[in-house]
């Protein structure tokens, strides 16, 4: 009889330790209802988005939940959660093009918009600055970079700086087509906080830009002419900020740059394909992301309708060690879960939000078999645990 009781008690133990391991997580969620630019949305369809809300089981990967939190004045072309103030700031993609900031309900996660601000393009992805000071919008739709300063609640302030990349008045080797205007696709601030790294999709550049970190205003510090790849659209630092990793869409290939901290200097060390050798057919690759460890580089191709796996040595170059199908069509974009278990993948096609799991041994993505019908999918945002909760 004794025994029985350890037993149980062991077993019960074991279920309350996985219980307490487990955790329900926000996620929001994106969508892009609007036709500005995006050929399969049908005429006459509305410009507005939603911003969704979706729950998340940290332990299956089961997503739950959906209800609309939010509607915005156009698609939602990106959404970044600031974690320190619990405040969510999406970006609208209209050819005038705007940012919002709202403020996340502790608890709830429901959102009340604060305020937003005109960007002078339309902005596809945002960054925020460790500080917490400055807000940075890469416009897509006019080939610019803006940045604003953050009042102390979160709340937009002003726009601090501008950069408008140049149009080319003739052909330059390497460049796309001289009509192809340039095509701010998304923008990274180095782990110093000094500077942004711009990817012009359209110009075939990566530009550098030194961030004043007293006044917020942007000035040119380096420009690389990628000639390796064509349409460089999203990256990822390392985590320790000495090399950054670039996707492009036109071919699927990943550049690999030494990346100079002191001053925002690009050095090319490594092109890569990150699909098979073998695939036929257009890649258009779509989203980059790197582990929080650094070791593993994910990512997903819309052509390929799947998610790469790439494994990163000890001297940054990397390697691809697997691919898995993304289940829908055409993979937007992706996310990691903070338990750090799970991406979570947004689809264009596709209408689904999928998890899938990461083998801790391998790094390798697998489909954990938990999706969730949405449609018109566009951008995703995690809520850390610390903020809204």
């Amino acid at each position: 009889m004794r025994l029985i009781t350890l037993l149980l008690a062991f077993v019960l133990a074991g279920i309350f330790a996985v219980q307490a391991h487990a955790a329900t997580y926000h996620v929001y969620v994106g969508t892009a209802t609007g036709q500005y630019g995006r050929p399969w949305i049908k005429p006459g369809a509305p410009m507005g988005g939603m911003i969704y809300l979706v729950d998340f089981d940290s332990e299956t990967g089961a997503l739950s939940n959906a209800r609309v939190v939010a509607h915005t004045p156009a698609n939602v072309g990106w959404l970044l959660v600031d974690p320190k103030k619990s405040i969510l700031y999406a970006a609208n993609e209209t050819a005038a093009g705007s940012v919002s900031a709202y403020a996340i309900t502790p608890g709830t996660g429901t959102l009340t918009l604060m305020n937003n601000l005109p960007t002078q393009g339309s902005p596809v992805f945002l960054a925020l600055h460790a500080s917490g000071k400055y807000l940075v919008a890469g416009n897509f739709g006019g080939g610019s970079v803006a940045a604003f300063s953050l009042k102390p609640d979160g709340s937009l302030d002003k726009m601090s700086g501008f950069f408008q990349a140049p149009s080319a008045s003739s052909p330059v080797p390497g460049e796309p087509d001289p009509a192809r205007p340039p095509q701010m696709h998304s923008v990274y601030i180095d782990p110093t906080g000094k500077f942004v790294v711009a990817n012009d999709h359209g110009r075939n550049k990566v530009f550098v830009l030194a961030l004043d970190a007293a006044t917020g205003k942007l000035t040119q510090a380096d420009m690389v002419q990628v000639t390796s790849s064509d349409a460089p659209r999203h990256g990822s630092f390392s985590p320790d900020g000495k090399t950054f990793y670039d996707l492009s869409e036109h071919d699927g290939k990943i550049d690999v740059y030494d990346f100079a901290p002191a001053t925002g200097k690009l050095t090319l060390r490594q092109t890569v394909l990150g699909l098979p050798n073998d695939f036929q057919g257009a890649d258009a690759a779509a989203e980059l992301l790197i582990s929080k460890d650094g070791r593993y580089l994910y990512a997903t191709f819309r052509g390929h309708d799947s998610i790469s796996t790439l494994k990163v040595g000890t001297d940054g170059k990397v390697t691809l060690i697997g691919e898995t199908s993304a289940q829908s069509p055409r993979p937007r974009v992706i996310a990691f879960d903070p338990s750090g278990h799970f991406l979570v993948s947004a689809v264009e096609e596709g209408n689904e939000v999928s998890a899938f799991r990461i083998d801790p041994n391998t790094g390798i993505a697998t489909y954990a078999k938990q999706s969730l019908a949405l449609k018109d999918l566009w951008s995703i945002a995690f809520l850390p645990p610390s903020s809204g909760h």
